[in-house]
């Protein structure tokens, strides 16, 4: 350069939701001779996992000097280099194998951390968290109607303690009423939950860091991933990992519905608590023997459906050369092969998914069961009220109802284990950009 020349400068954002630099502009003077001069970009430092992002950096209005249409701008990848999903799991990543050990359950949690971290998620998470104890006052609300219904008005040693002292029937419209107003408003409550989208927006989110992050893998990196085992990853692996997540919220629901029951017990019918203990104690006994066995199913399954995937694809991209070459029936015999043992697979998860959903509803059953001659001989004996029998029967069947829940979230979220550790994998190989150049 044999004169002064100058040109300014200045980034852009490509993505509004996901910035991690700070916007910068300025302008850039060549002295005679001077060939190079550095832009700093400042870079916000994130304590957790990030997508990779993108920005460009743009020059204009040169003077003394031209710009061609190639040289006017840059596109820049900023590559996060904390692992995926958190830093805490690299410490026990791959330490279990999938063996069924408490390192599993932590990926869950590592994973929950990071759906939580989506923009958005935090926010309709408590709304959603909110919303289900509502539910569980809900509960405890109809239940005492029904005891104070039974004991106080329809019963024959009534203490005529009613809301409306001159008309019975007038106190039993005030206390439908009560049924009624608290439920629609709960109604309403709910559907406002399921509008926010939680699973479908985190959903969205995790799908899309997982296709951008392959989009970006090193070529090594590419060829251990097969285009069958990806698009199980991206489409149903993604979708386990977020269930997976609402499960949990499910969990505090039902540990929250749990306690409302344990609170009535104690408080109006203290003997048949030990009911609701014998039901915990069965049903993690029940869970410690299936855990195993329900992650070892998963990916078993999971591998076949792979594989069936894998080559459904591959026959389609090769199919001119499998008809040019006639070998129709070896593709179909090697795919059928793999459709078999997929099938194979499916049996025994299929089995174990019915011993999960009918084991809680037997217990359960058989739990009532006993409690029916017993509380029904202590309302012969004047120990309880026919009310207090009779709520005591609906929350035992609603407790029935969330150890259930709790034990079928329990194992979906042990089945969603497997695809997690592989969007681990996954999310942690190593990325083409680090090839070329490593700022």
């Amino acid at each position: 350069l044999g004169s002064t020349c100058s040109v300014e400068y200045f980034t852009e954002e490509l993505e509004t939701d996901h910035v991690v630099f700070e916007a910068v502009s300025g302008k850039l003077v060549f002295e005679p001779g001077e060939l190079s001069k550095v832009i700093r970009v400042p870079i916000v430092r994130s304590p957790g996992w990030q997508q990779i992002c993108e920005f460009k950096l743009r020059l204009q209005n040169p003077v003394s000097c031209e710009l061609t249409r190639s040289m006017c701008s840059a596109r820049v990848k900023v590559v996060d280099n904390n692992y995926f999903p958190t830093n805490q799991a690299k410490e026990f990543s791959g330490q279990s194998n999938l063996k069924g050990d408490a390192t599993d359950l932590r990926l869950v949690l590592e994973f929950a951390k990071l759906v939580y971290s989506f923009p958005g998620i935090a926010s309709q998470t408590w709304a959603t968290l909110f919303v289900d104890q509502l539910s569980n006052v809900y509960l405890l609300l109809t239940t005492y109607s029904l005891k104070y219904v039974t004991d106080d008005i329809l019963g024959a040693d009534k203490t005529l303690s009613i809301l409306d002292p001159e008309s019975v029937n007038s106190t039993l419209a005030i206390v439908s009423a009560l049924h009624l107003v608290p439920y629609m408003f709960l109604f309403l409550a709910q559907r406002y939950t399921a509008e926010l989208g939680l699973a479908e927006n985190a959903k969205a989110r995790l799908q899309d860091y997982m296709f951008r992050r392959n989009l970006n893998l090193a070529a090594a990196a590419q060829k251990t991933v097969s285009n069958g085992e990806l698009t199980l990853l991206i489409s149903k692996g993604a979708e386990e990992a977020v269930t997976a997540y609402t499960k949990v919220l499910g969990l505090v629901q039902q540990i929250g519905k749990l306690l409302v029951s344990a609170a009535f017990i104690l408080a109006e019918n203290s003997d048949a608590i030990y009911l609701l203990f014998f039901f915990l104690v069965a049903i993690l006994l029940f869970l410690t023997a299936r855990y195993n066995d329900t992650v070892s199913l998963t990916e078993s399954y999971s591998k076949t459906e792979a594989a069936v995937v894998d080559s459904v694809q591959n026959s389609c991209v090769n199919y001119r050369t499998i008809r040019d070459y006639y070998i129709r029936p070896q593709v179909r015999d090697l795919t059928w092969d793999k459709i078999k043992k997929q099938a194979d697979a499916s049996l025994p998860l299929t089995l174990s998914k019915l011993s999960a959903d009918r084991f809680p509803v037997a217990l359960s059953t058989v739990l009532l069961a006993l409690y029916i001659p017993l509380g029904g001989k202590a309302v012969l004996d004047d120990s309880i009220r026919v009310g207090t029998f009779l709520a005591t029967l609906n929350i035992l069947q609603s407790a029935g109802d969330s150890y259930s829940a709790i034990l079928n979230a329990l194992l979906e979220i042990t089945s969603a284990i497997a695809g997690m550790s592989e969007i681990t994998e996954l999310m942690n190989k190593d990325l083409f950009p680090l090839e070329m150049k490593t700022v």
